[in-house]
């Protein structure tokens, strides 16, 4: 069907077969002339069209369809420096997240301590597993040894036993020949603990514990020492009465007065701090216990009557350690376990050995190694 406008303004429709020729107008009679196509006309997105066929034989008809739209070009866009920048962040997070994942995920599973391996092992019986094992695949912690709290190089750890001594330091040159130190001006002061003086090299330590200490009175023959200290005629008197009273660790041992209240002062000469390992000093305010057999002091009474703090503060190869108390120095089994125990809980303590020589055992602070010095003991 073919429509068009008549001269008169009136829509005229006419058939496909009339195109191009001439036919009445409906409303005003006058003919209009029929357009050969119609193919500005909607109805033709509605209309059958005849598609020629072989031969000029006529085709079948099919729904036409209307032409597509050019498809329009795009206008060029402006340059959005933006929008790059934005683009190489999301590209630089997506490399670092992909790197993480694959250092702590990837990686491990093609090494020899990977998950695959622990997982392995995991799955070996006891009967199965090698009988040495290498740290690695010990499931135990390693343990460290030397004092369990770790000392520092370059610093000087004063402890005394009992606790709560003040401790004094001084350059070795700047110290008086003899006598007390904690009087000078360049002596550094501090309690029971870490104590940093000025610099490194030969320095003079001096602790001193007060003799009304809580944990002395407990001690046999507390209050004879102290009205031996009372009724002294000298100085030289009170020291022996001190030495008598006190086992010894190796130190210079005497008595002064600080303040109105009597000290009982062990000093230390010639002690090296240096900046690459830590320097211990363990003074023992022990009191000097006889032994039922009547040589030397005895170990075993300090140690089971408490008069050592309990608890593990040194440790060290504890098989070693007994095999050498043993076979170099003839100490029996009761003693050694005495001073194996004095040894883990204060890391220094002094032993008569059978030849009756004295001799002072400690364990290095830094690497749990045991030591020994032979120490004269003044007392009779």
């Amino acid at each position: 069907m073919i429509e068009f406008k008549a001269d008169c303004g009136h829509t005229v429709r006419a058939r496909d077969e009339d195109g191009g020729g001439v036919v009445r107008c409906s409303y005003c009679g006058k003919p209009a002339s029929v357009p050969e196509n119609n193919a500005d006309d909607l109805d033709f997105l509605f209309t059958d069209v005849e598609q020629g066929g072989v031969d000029g034989k006529p085709g079948k008809k099919r729904r036409g369809r209307a032409p597509r739209a050019p498809k329009r070009k795009k206008a060029p866009s402006e340059f959005n420096p933006f929008a790059v920048v934005l683009r190489l962040c999301y590209a630089a997070l997506l490399i670092i997240i992909v790197l993480v994942v694959g250092q702590k995920f990837i990686i491990p599973l093609f090494k020899d301590d990977g998950i695959a391996s622990r997982e392995s092992r995991r799955t070996l019986t006891e009967d199965d597993a090698p009988t040495r094992r290498s740290p690695r695949d010990s499931k135990e912690p390693k343990r460290l040894l030397g004092w369990t709290k770790r000392a520092a190089a370059g610093v000087l750890y004063a402890e005394s036993v009992p606790v709560g001594a003040v401790i004094s330091c001084i350059k070795a040159d700047k110290a008086p020949p003899q006598g007390p130190i904690s009087g000078e001006r360049d002596a550094v002061r501090c309690l029971s603990g870490v104590c940093k003086p000025r610099g490194d090299g030969i320095f003079v330590v001096e602790v001193a514990l007060p003799v009304v200490h809580p944990e002395l009175k407990h001690a046999p023959g507390y209050y004879d020492f102290r009205r031996e200290l009372r009724d002294a005629k000298s100085d030289k008197e009170r020291n022996k009465a001190a030495e008598r009273f006190f086992i010894p660790d190796g130190s210079e041992l005497f008595v002064m007065e600080d303040r109105g209240q009597t000290m009982i002062v062990r000093q230390y000469r010639d002690v090296e701090l240096r900046p690459d390992r830590p320097t211990a000093i363990r003074s023992l305010f022990l009191p000097r216990i006889p032994r039922d057999s009547g040589r030397g002091f005895s170990i075993d009474t300090l140690v089971h009557d408490e008069f050592i703090p309990t608890g593990k503060n040194y440790l060290f190869d504890e098989e070693m350690v007994r095999a050498d108390l043993k076979n170099l120095y003839d100490i029996s089994a009761p003693d050694c376990d005495a001073l194996v125990v004095a040894l883990h809980r204060i890391g220094s303590i002094p032993f008569r050995t059978p030849n009756g020589k004295t001799r002072l055992f400690s364990i290095d602070v830094q690497k749990g190694w045991l030591a020994d010095a032979e120490i004269i003991d003044p007392a009779p």
